[in-house]
């Protein structure tokens, strides 16, 4: 009896042949799982993106419908230079305002969020790190149109949430933008994904290539200053300009460079690798 209790006991256990051909099976099942739940994720923030894209679309349709028209995508503001506001930080500002609050009627659409008096339209951060100045009651907010969507659908962030001062002046850190799906961890240690850029359709224009810039439907400049932010997440670089032009191009049309959606605006996300000018934008 003894005996073949013990021998019960030796057959339970495991040989170390069939450990290793356990730990072997198991790691070939990871190997083959991780790939795929890896395409899932990629493909999940395509479509959130493409979700997004689809909502922004809507936000500018309303905004259209109060003003008239689609706002800028970019204004060189007052001197010196530095001012300039492109077409991702209007997006931001049109869709939910520079404060989250909504547009307010009275904008000029230039980053320090004054009106043609000077006087501040906008409420800072508590605590932020711009020069915006505030104002001094709340009645604005009553005046204002939107937010044109709601932040989960608008997925907006402070600018600096993407790029550290003095990368992006404290001012410029204030603004908003609307952050694609294609999440990173940025330098300033948040986790969010790149600006959405923004380009207006000029209608009195016709041109669509980098050898007509200054007569295109669109231009390329229009964002360049967000471009030459450079990559917050890491290594890298935009080479977005020896392509927009051709990216866009609607090849339905084959006797004259032609852009798509000629008559209204394109959005332009910086796609998985976080990159603007690359395959996955």
């Amino acid at each position: 009896m003894d005996a073949f209790i013990r021998r019960t006991c030796i057959r339970r256990g495991f040989s170390l042949v069939e450990i290793l051909v356990t730990v072997a099976v198991i790691s070939l099942l990871i190997a083959l799982f991780i790939p795929a739940i890896n395409k899932v994720g990629e493909v999940a923030a395509r479509v959130r993106q493409k979700a997004q894209f689809a909502n922004i679309e809507i936000g500018l349709e309303a905004y259209s419908s109060d003003y008239g028209d689609y706002p800028i995508s970019f204004n060189s503001g007052p001197s010196p230079t530095p001012w300039v506001y492109t077409g991702a930080q209007i997006l931001g500002e049109a869709i939910v305002g520079m404060d989250g609050l909504g547009f307010h009627p009275d904008s000029i659409l230039r980053r320090d969020g004054l009106d043609t008096g000077g006087n501040p339209l906008y409420y800072r951060v508590t605590g932020g790190i711009g020069s915006l100045p505030q104002p001094e009651q709340d009645a604005n907010v009553q005046s204002r149109t939107g937010p044109y969507l709601e932040n989960d659908a608008a997925n907006a962030v402070r600018a600096g949430d993407i790029y550290e001062v003095p990368i992006i002046s404290a001012a410029g850190a204030e603004t908003m933008v609307l952050a694609d799906m294609f999440t990173k961890k940025m330098n300033t240690g948040k986790k969010t994904g790149m600006p959405i850029l923004y380009y207006k359709a000029n209608s009195l224009k016709t041109g669509h290539a980098t050898a007509t810039m200054g007569s295109n439907v669109y231009e390329y400049t229009d964002n360049f200053p967000m471009l030459a932010l450079g990559v917050p997440w890491g290594s890298g670089s935009h080479s977005l300009m020896p392509v927009f032009y051709r990216n866009t191009q609607d090849p339905r049309f084959t006797a004259k460079d032609q852009p798509y959606r000629s008559k209204s605006f394109i959005l332009l996300s910086a796609g998985k690798d976080g990159l603007y000018g690359t395959a996955d934008d």
